[in-house]
């Protein structure tokens, strides 16, 4: 035993030796990976013996393999991609993936792309459905492998499976092949990073940035609303605009403003952080109470620092209930109310980025704004197609859906609007889970529906229609 101590702290002297290490269990991590491609393309059943023998080997090389590398870690020994899990602060789960497209990279550079749905079966060493249901939260836009840019995807998500291929990004493989050379390749992400850290600074004075965590194609909306939002869209990315001397001729007002208006939670804020997905750009969310002062001319000045600080970083303005900046000014109790709308009403003239406002109560908006917007867009509530496409959407793809799932009954039976259908879905899915099963039925879903109807506040909504609540 001695001996074989003293092996094992030989072989992870240096990065060589540490990858040669994890090399061996990426071998066992392919293997599975052909068998479960022999399954899903009808190879013999037998196959599927063979799986737990390799998660038992899996594991245990894996188990003993991260205990020798913490103990010579302790040690004061440095190892390259130890460095790189320490500076993005991986969890052990995420090593693992990254380790193992490294293998991939290096020994099957030409098959180096992974499903998602095969990349979870991979991973989950115990075999169950509901451990790769939890294991999905690694793999969503804004978990750390993606949003450090260290894994890519591409690709396309089906009803019935996935089909996003991800990959390591040669961000990734630079770092670790720098750090493996020494080289201080991390210089240059740790400045941007402070860049970061003072543009959340300044903004956090206003409001919040966040990443978009919704698409457009997400949004449930009629193709008519879809294709006027996308005309201005496309139109904005399109450079000739700039060849036909525009800025000569219109000196203000070149921005691209947007009012959703509509019943509360029909999908404004969602298609907001859409079009700003869309544009490759963070969402700046104006914080209603952060802007206003009880200290003469501070709120002035805040209204100001919306549109500068999304001027300087090229942010997506989104201000929720616009109606509290920009109500009519004929209703303003007091001098300086007037003034807050001027205010507001000038900065949205000279900025020439995206700015989106939102509001449930556009009758009460001033009338001078209307002539600043470029884009208006009514939100309905949803008709039972519509609906019957979003009960379809909140179902996550690692969830099987029974044969007997009517969506469209559902729709009918419930006339729920997004939010209640998100909150009926997510019921389902917790009795799904204390099954410990990953197929939904429509009983499960019948029953989610009846749990939210029974919850409402107001009795008298439940006997009729339920629109006026946020989905997504």
């Amino acid at each position: 035993m001695e001996m074989q101590s003293e092996e094992k702290v030989k072989t992870l002297t240096n990065d060589e030796e540490y990858m040669k290490r994890y090399f061996t269990i990426g071998e066992l991590y392919y293997a599975k990976r052909l068998v479960i491609r022999g399954l899903r393309d009808g190879g013999d059943v037998a196959l599927a013996g063979k799986i737990p023998e390799l998660n038992w080997d899996i594991k245990a090389k894996e188990v003993a393999f991260f205990e020798d590398i913490a103990r010579e870690v302790s040690a004061g020994r440095k190892f390259a991609f130890e460095a790189m899990a320490e500076r993005f602060k991986l969890e052990t789960y995420e090593k693992r993936v990254l380790l193992f497209f490294l293998f991939l990279e290096f020994f099957y550079v030409d098959d180096n792309l992974c499903p998602e749905m095969e990349l979870l079966e991979l991973m989950n060493l115990e075999d169950s459905p509901i451990g790769r249901m939890r294991d999905f939260r690694y793999f969503r836009k804004n978990a750390t492998l993606f949003s450090k840019r260290l894994v890519t995807g591409e690709g396309i998500k089906t009803e019935k499976c996935a089909t996003f291929n991800m990959a390591l990004t040669s961000f990734a493989l630079d770092i670790f092949s720098g750090l493996m050379s020494g080289e201080k390749i991390l210089e240059e992400k740790n400045k941007k990073e402070a860049d970061l850290d003072n543009q959340k600074k300044e903004c956090e004075e206003i409001g919040m940035v966040r990443e978009p965590e919704y698409e457009l194609e997400d949004v449930v909306l009629k193709e008519s609303v879809k294709d006027k939002v996308m005309f201005f869209l496309v139109a904005l990315k399109e450079p000739a605009i700039q060849t036909l001397g525009v800025g000569q001729v219109i000196k203000k007002g070149k921005g691209l403003n947007v009012l959703f208006y509509g019943p509360p939670g029909t999908g404004k804020s969602m298609l907001a952080e859409g079009i700003a997905a869309y544009l490759g750009k963070k969402l700046l969310l104006v914080e209603t109470p952060k802007i206003f002062s009880r200290w003469v001319g501070e709120t002035d000045k805040a209204i100001a620092r919306i549109f500068q600080v999304a001027k300087e970083h090229d942010l997506v303005i989104c201000l929720d209930e616009a109606d509290s900046l920009l109500y009519n000014r004929c209703y303003a109790g007091q001098e300086h109310d007037i003034r807050f709308v001027n205010v507001m009403l000038q900065e949205i003239e000279r900025f020439e980025g995206v700015a989106i406002f939102t509001t449930n109560l556009d009758s009460h908006l001033d009338p001078a704004l209307e002539r600043r917007i470029t884009l208006r867009v009514q939100f309905e509530l949803p008709d039972d197609k519509m609906r019957a496409e979003i009960w379809k959407s909140h179902i996550p793809l690692a969830v099987k859906v029974a044969e007997d799932v009517d969506f469209l009954s559902l729709a009918k039976r419930f006339e729920f609007s997004g939010g209640y259908i998100k909150n009926a879905v997510l019921n389902a899915l917790r009795k799904v889970a204390l099954r410990k099963e990953d197929t939904i039925t429509m009983e499960d879903l019948v029953w989610g529906g009846n749990m939210e109807k029974e919850g409402l506040f107001n009795k008298e909504t439940r006997k009729g229609s339920l629109g006026f609540t946020a989905f997504g």
